[in-house]
């Protein structure tokens, strides 16, 4: 691992409050949105971005580089020579966390930004004087790559953790966290194998403390073709989807929380949904048959939120003619 040398913290007056970790690879065309968000925040405090870069093969190192030059107080990068999510390695929380210094966390991935200049100071200032709450959030605004275009609005209050455990409503560009929380959840979670690492941290930290909603668009959500949640291979979905159930019924176990049959059945219908869309047609008619905690309708509810009616009629065609 290289840390350059510019990662020394901030001194004096202009001491770190929050620290922001941003993940990179390979976000060459975006990277750049992304780090000015970051340098155009008005705070009135100390602010550090801690960017990992997991060698990427683009010019994505080359713009942080750039940045790096120009805000040296700010931008506090890890350059990687060999890909460490490719070895298994557990980068936030084993590679960026430890160089934290801030006492709130704020994360943001390098193909994402933020359009609100005073989200922090907004954040900070809220979390500072409600010292019971773990945990702020807003709503992101998506943009649809692939068509170049914006989309619909995501984000809406957390009404319990029971809610939180069966549907995600928070969009991690706009999270602002107690760090404190973090290295708890660290300790008491442990390292999982799950596909997905910021939902299981605010279901903890809602679970220990009050999350607060900020009813106002702080960043852009880009979804892209081909990333961590989104593919057009259905086997990649598939496990991130059971790596999702898993996480859970981890909870579930642990805490005692939520409905296992209903969070099974979330699973069969996110899994034949996709199975439909991405035209799996041989899984699509084994969980069909199998079905197991499988109610047709909300299977049907949930794919006419995901898919076009055009779409199921395909497979309505193709099933009637095996």
């Amino acid at each position: 691992m290289l840390i350059t040398e510019s990662m020394n913290p901030v001194s004096g007056s202009d001491a770190i409050v929050v620290s922001i970790i941003c993940c990179t690879y390979n976000h060459e065309n975006y990277i750049r949105d992304c780090l000015e968000g970051f340098v155009s925040q008005r705070t009135g405090f100390g602010f550090e971005v801690l960017i990992h870069d997991d060698a990427s093969t683009d010019g994505t190192a080359g713009i942080i580089r750039e940045y790096e030059s120009r805000y040296p107080e700010i931008i506090r990068p890890v350059y990687q020579q060999t890909n460490q999510y490719s070895k298994g390695v557990d980068i936030f929380f084993d590679v960026v966390l430890p160089l934290a210094k801030g006492k709130y966390i704020a994360i943001c991935e390098g193909d994402d930004y933020w359009t609100d200049p005073l989200k922090l100071r907004k954040q900070v200032d809220f979390l500072e004087s409600h010292p019971d709450c773990g945990m702020v959030f807003g709503k992101v605004r998506k943009y649809i790559q692939s068509k170049k275009q914006f989309g619909t609005l995501f984000g809406s209050p957390v009404e319990s953790v029971e809610r939180l455990l069966q549907t995600n409503t928070i969009p991690t560009p706009t999270v602002l966290c107690r760090k404190d929380f973090i290295l708890k959840y660290k300790t008491e979670i442990g390292q999982q194998q799950w596909l997905l690492g910021d939902y299981p941290l605010w279901i903890f930290i809602a679970l220990h403390s009050e999350i607060a909603f900020m009813d106002e668009v702080l960043s852009v959500y880009r979804v892209l073709e081909e990333s961590a949640c989104h593919s057009k291979d259905y086997f990649k979905m598939k496990s991130f989807i059971r790596s999702m159930y898993d996480m859970k019924k981890f909870f579930i176990d642990k805490y005692a929380l939520g409905n296992l049959e209903s969070i099974e059945e979330d699973m069969n219908n996110a899994l034949m949904s996709y199975a439909i869309l991405l035209n799996a047609k041989d899984e699509a008619v084994q969980i069909y048959h199998e079905r197991r905690s499988f109610s047709f309708r909300s299977f049907l509810k949930y794919v006419l939120c995901k898919m076009s009616l055009a779409s199921l009629y395909k497979f309505y065609l193709r099933r009637i003619s095996d």
